[in-house]
């Protein structure tokens, strides 16, 4: 082994411990860079997450890109022509590209590159989604000046390597256990964005949610953040593309730094002289949109879920065998895959992780349960 080949496996094991380490997601995204950049030298990263229904890119941080880049970013990302998306990258087999590489070594033919690559003087990008069964979580771009030389496919090969392990880590920041008490009273908020991406309204609310989510990103990225700017772009493409039913709008589900799940949604607004608007709607997430991203996040399968399900409303082994047709013994193996995947030891821990992440909030700000068994948006 070379040098620089123990030098590149000693980095590879420090990244792999720090997956393990159960850190925060900012905490993990800034030192996995710094680790990554030591490997695989770099002038600008970036390590964001994605909502792994939409594969719309939720937050990100970074640094080198261009300066209030992010909303012309994902403009491309979502609505133009381009190589190495990550919604392509997340269907392929490693999921990573290098960009002058995909471009035929004629990178200018790439929008991204023409409006975010070469204003930094970036002349290549390397790419990859973070992708860990089946399911993408996050999104890991790398560049690199002139002078550094373009990525190779060793370099290619090193980060596939760290592709599942990354996207793991993400997975668990997502569900960590540190949840905060709060303001659940909170209701829908609503942002008014011109066609230039440009914010012309805002409610209160909505204030309060989009500093929420401004928790999550660089200094460095436009004044919305990454998850308003995906709803937009993707509305626009729908636009484009006339698919828009009007009970279909872009929504992705999105973890605030201070734990709050939130849904944010766009849809078009047209007004009495013709302006072009979009309306953004953001509203912490109900039950309803979070079970499905819970159960990916800690990678329950279908039996699981049924049986973790039937936990929570308090049946008994028997019972719950009886419902799945299953056998006790059967019950109790399904059970226990799913304590070691959740990180708890016991029925009650069970219960009780759930508790504390969605219920104590809410009761603890005293609001009252409605006709469907949740918790209304008004306060008693």
């Amino acid at each position: 082994m070379s040098s620089d080949e123990a030098v590149r496996a000693r980095i590879r094991d420090r990244i792999m411990r720090l997956c393990g380490a159960g850190l925060g997601l900012r905490a993990l995204q800034d030192q996995a860079a710094a680790a990554l950049r030591q490997a695989v030298p770099c002038d600008a990263w970036c390590i964001g997450t994605l909502d792994p229904a939409t594969l719309m890119i939720t937050s990100s941080v970074g640094e080198g890109y261009p300066m209030k880049g992010s909303g012309r970013f994902l403009e491309i990302e979502y609505g133009e022509p381009d190589v190495n998306k990550f919604a392509e990258l997340a269907r392929r087999r490693p999921p990573v590209g290098r960009l002058v590489d995909a471009t035929g070594g004629a990178p200018e033919s790439s929008p991204h590159w023409r409006e975010i690559c070469r204003p930094s003087g970036l002349r290549d990008e390397l790419r990859a989604a973070l992708v860990v069964d089946e399911t993408c979580w996050g999104s890991l771009n790398l560049g690199r000046s002139a002078a550094r030389g373009d990525f190779t496919a060793r370099d290619a090969r090193y980060l596939a390597g760290l592709i599942e392990p990354l996207a793991l880590a993400l997975r668990a920041a997502l569900v960590s256990d540190s949840v905060e008490v709060h303001d659940t009273t909170i209701g829908p908020g609503l942002l008014i964005v011109g066609d230039d991406l440009q914010p012309t309204a805002v409610s209160p609310a909505g204030q309060q949610l989009l500093g929420e989510l401004r928790g999550l990103e660089a200094d460095w990225m436009g004044p919305l953040p990454n998850a308003v700017y995906s709803v937009i772009s993707c509305l626009k493409e729908l636009e484009r593309e006339n698919t828009t039913p009007a009970d279909l709008v872009p929504r992705v589900r999105v973890r605030a730094g201070n734990g709050r799940w939130l849904s944010v949604q766009a849809s078009r607004l047209v007004t009495g002289s013709g302006e072009r608007q979009v309306a953004v709607i953001l509203e912490p997430a109900g039950p309803g949109e979070l079970a499905p991203l819970i159960v990916r996040a800690y990678a329950l399968t279908g039996r699981e879920s049924e049986v973790a399900s039937r936990v929570l409303q308090g049946l008994s082994t028997r019972e719950i065998a009886a419902s799945l047709f299953i056998s006790p013994a059967t019950v109790q193996q399904h059970l226990k895959t799913v304590f070691e995947k959740v990180g708890v030891r016991s029925r009650r821990e069970l219960v009780g992780r759930v508790f504390q992440q969605q219920y104590r909030p809410r009761l603890a700000t005293g609001r009252p349960v409605g006709p469907d068994g949740w918790f209304t948006d008004a306060s008693r």
